[in-house]
């Protein structure tokens, strides 16, 4: 009763005061809390993206199919200059868009600055419109399977071009029919690390020092791809510090689309400077993995840790001698 007394008589400033020592307490709480809730955050904010992600891939994958019913057969990777991206704009309610690209003259200029959020993956941290080096040009975060390795297998994959251009480009479009190991077992469509001029590893198409001629040097180009050093530059790496991805609207391998040589998450390589035959691999800002939407339109998260014996079976449409040599 005394205490009580004492605490009525004392004035409301005395009664609020806090100590140094309980202010301390109270600032080192509010930091562990801090740190606990903002990682937290992030998480959540990081697995509200890679949903998204998800999403946009799956709304690729039913303009993949609404193309093939109505046309009997697969969008090509290439059309006359013009990317699947662009093919499939009809399908993806941008008709109008579709109608701007001219493909008598192969001129993308009315579409490649047009950036469509379909295209990206909002965990992407690099810029999707280029610097001054290539004013404009908006780049895509999925790229259109085109196989285990031009080198050794053409294009096996579930796209490839149709433009008379010389081989191995003229075979014609991909058909159901063609796609012997299922749909539900092929790999359509992944994610890409595009290009932004910074030559980050990951972003780069680099340039190997040999050239790889036979068919049976595939894995030996492979090897030597996936053996580029962190920092490529630093030991007299050069590449493409802006093609891979970018513009959305070119329809070439390793533009807009990619191949199952080497795993998700590791370097992309020309074959000495020829693109034709590159290494062009999956890559995403999502962590240890890629999202890998199949031809039958389900969508899995692959771990980079993945066989490459698998990941390879997923990049054919055939049974094929696509393994690695023991």
């Amino acid at each position: 009763m005394m205490a009580l007394r004492r605490w009525c008589n004392t004035s409301p400033i005395d009664r609020a005061a806090l100590t140094v020592v309980e202010l301390v307490v109270c600032i080192a709480i509010l930091g562990i809390l801090a740190a606990l809730l903002v990682p937290a955050m992030q998480t959540s904010r990081e697995g509200a993206r890679k949903m998204q992600c998800a999403s946009n891939l799956r709304q690729i994958g039913i303009a993949v199919g609404a193309y093939e019913s109505t046309h009997g057969m697969f969008p090509p990777g290439g059309s006359y200059g013009a990317s699947m991206h662009v093919v499939l704009l009809p399908f993806l309610e941008q008709a109008e868009l579709f109608q701007a690209y001219n493909f008598v003259k192969r001129d993308d200029k009315a579409l490649r600055n047009v950036e469509l959020p379909i295209f990206l993956c909002p965990s992407e941290s690099a810029p999707a419109v280029s610097s001054a080096a290539l004013p404009g040009q908006v780049a895509t975060s999925y790229a259109g399977n085109a196989g285990t390795g031009v080198l050794k297998y053409g294009y096996n994959g579930l796209f490839r071009h149709i433009s008379p251009a010389g081989p191995p480009r003229r075979d014609g479009p991909i058909r159901a029919r063609d796609v012997v190991d299922g749909l539900s077992n092929t790999a359509a469509v992944s994610e890409i690390l595009y290009g932004d001029g910074t030559f980050a590893r990951l972003r780069t198409s680099w340039n190997t020092p040999a050239v790889y001629r036979e068919p049976h040097q595939l894995d030996e180009f492979a090897s030597n791809c996936a053996a580029i050093p962190q920092f490529p530059r630093d030991f007299g790496w050069q590449g493409d510090g802006f093609g891979r991805g970018r513009p959305w609207t070119k329809g070439d391998i390793s533009y807009t689309m990619y191949n199952h040589v080497l795993g998700p998450g590791e370097p992309s390589c020309y074959n000495g400077s020829d693109v034709q035959t590159a290494i062009v691999s999956a890559g995403s800002a999502h962590t240890n993995g890629v999202n890998l939407l199949f031809g039958d339109g389900h969508l899995k998260f692959i771990s980079q840790s993945i066989d490459l014996n698998v990941w390879r079976s997923f990049g054919s449409r055939v049974d094929s001698d696509f393994f690695v040599n023991p």
